[in-house]
């Protein structure tokens, strides 16, 4: 029997899907492993309409069998997660991390995992331990009194920025407009700051001037001079930092544009 079709008969209300798929994305990858549990997913919704499907994220390797040259590691089952994170927030379905507990300095603790032995070619770093899966039954018990509350929200995104570094699921990551804004704003800063240091400082006929003035003190002139030279840069600088500043407000505009346009 297939498992749309237990569903049905059994008029299950909920339905869990365990996201594990270490073997799958080992032969098949994160995208397509991703579309075999949609497959079951859809599968389920469309014999059982009225279920509530909940599906749970993959967990990580430990950091000695976290190798970037292999295909299972930790890069590979957080881009999947994220994946899997979008089918269930396009389709209405709830996401459990149930990853993160079980994480350390970006890694499956190895605490947590039961076949770390790196010396053994039978072990691959990735099996819980009974004490992961307490911790696995209380994640489950914290979003079970979440949703009767009604204030669970799934997580923003689950991320992993490097090799052992941190894989976070519910961390947000920036947008590429949050990125641009932000570079915006630091340039507009340093424009700012860059257009003080030239109001402040005296320009290069001021300088002479002075110089011609106090001819009569050598140490003064020179001095003057040296600050009348050093303004330049800052300008120069000032006037590529605006045109920075201006350049990608014009791509801002025709982006937002370009939408309009579509939307249209």
């Amino acid at each position: 029997m297939k498992i749309e079709d237990a569903v049905a008969a059994m008029g299950s209300k909920t339905v869990y899907l365990s996201g594990m798929a270490l073997n799958e994305l080992a032969l098949f990858g994160a995208e397509a492993s991703v579309s075999n549990l949609a497959a079951v997913a859809d599968a389920v919704k469309a014999k059982s309409p009225d279920a509530r499907i909940v599906v749970l994220a993959n967990t990580y390797r430990t950091r000695d069998f976290n190798d970037s040259r292999n295909k299972l590691n930790n890069a590979g089952i957080s881009e999947y997660n994220n994946l899997l994170l979008d089918y269930c927030n396009e389709n209405g379905f709830d996401f459990v991390d149930v990853a993160t507990p079980l994480m350390e300095n970006g890694c499956l603790a190895d605490k947590f995992c039961s076949d770390n032995d790196k010396s053994n070619s039978n072990c691959l770093g990735c099996h819980l331990t009974t004490d992961a899966y307490a911790i696995w039954t209380a994640v489950l018990r914290d979003y079970a009194r979440a949703k009767q509350a009604g204030v669970y929200v799934n997580p923003t995104r689950c991320r992993y920025t490097g090799r052992n570094d941190s894989a976070h699921c519910g961390e947000r990551i920036h947008t590429g407009n949050e990125k641009q804004a932000f570079y915006i704003v630091m340039s507009a800063v340093l424009a700012l700051c860059i257009l003080g240091a030239c109001i402040t400082a005296p320009d290069d006929a001021s300088s002479d001037a002075s110089s011609a003035a106090e001819s009569s003190r050598p140490a003064e002139k020179h001095r003057f001079r040296r600050r009348g030279r050093a303004v330049g840069g800052p300008r120069r600088l000032g006037r590529a930092c605006g045109r920075v500043v201006r350049a990608a407000f014009r791509r801002k505009q025709r982006a937002a544009g370009g939408k309009q346009r579509a939307a249209g």
